[in-house]
């Protein structure tokens, strides 16, 4: 075999580390890891906080007693949140707590649900039904959602009564309930969430480099395999590699 066909034949099946498509993106991911770290160390450092400073702007995490309401109407045990109530899976449980003596309009209460249906009275009135059975497309419920319940100053030592049921494994697991502002509450979940947003966005980024290098790769590869076939049908007829010819 000539030495000089299967040298040319190994150099062609690499030309694509050296195309300007590759160098460009190299150069463009380069430069959105370096923009997007850049950034959030700049922002921590000099920019001014997010985090509100008026007395507008507050929550607390709410301390009110629960109590657990049997389906027969009887009254079982008294948690605080966060807690756990002993339950079956797929069993409903149902809890109520006397909202505080003073509440200021347009404040909210946050309870969060892993995987759990949810529903929440205010004095038999119905302000929070949390339910995905009929509109998602894979699954049945989040693994975890953030149901806001607003409150108005007239709420005042009413009975809450939230009802929840789900068949997994979080069956009777109540986290955290949290009372203030809208906002206020959100930007609480920044901090925890944002590392793993980051890291989500970062491997989206990564997945799309990689499918285009590997799109590029295959190309490059489809190309070089068909030059390799021409030059071989044609030695094998004419006894000579075929010659190349420029423009």
């Amino acid at each position: 075999m000539d030495n000089r066909f299967g040298k040319r034949d190994f150099k062609a099946g690499n030309n694509y580390k050296n195309t300007p498509l590759m160098y460009f993106i190299k150069l463009m991911f380069g430069v959105f890891v370096v923009l997007v770290f850049s950034y959030f160390i700049f922002s921590q450092i000099f920019l001014p906080a997010d985090s509100p400073s008026s007395g507008d702007y507050e929550y607390a995490e709410y301390k009110g007693e629960w109590t657990q309401v049997k389906e027969d109407g009887s009254v079982g045990e008294s948690i605080t949140f966060p807690g756990k109530v002993a339950a079956q899976r797929g069993e409903k449980i149902i809890l109520e707590t006397t909202l505080p003596a003073e509440i200021v309009s347009n404040k909210y209460l946050c309870f969060r649900s892993s995987k759990q249906d949810m529903r929440i009275w205010i004095d038999g009135e119905l302000r929070a039904d949390y339910n995905t059975n009929d509109t998602r497309v894979f699954g049945t419920t989040s693994a975890v959602a953030y149901v806001f319940v607003e409150l108005f100053s007239s709420d005042a030592g009413k009975t809450l009564t939230m009802e929840t049921v789900t068949d997994s494994s979080y069956t009777g697991i109540f986290y955290s309930a949290y009372y203030g502002d809208r906002m206020s509450i959100w930007y609480r979940f920044v901090p925890r969430y944002m590392p793993e947003l980051m890291v989500a966005f970062l491997e989206l980024v990564l997945s799309i480099v990689i499918i285009a290098v590997s799109n590029n790769i295959l190309k490059n590869k489809k190309k070089t395999a068909a030059a390799y076939n021409n030059e071989v049908i044609h030695k094998q007829l004419f006894g000579y590699p075929q010659l190349e010819t420029g423009a």
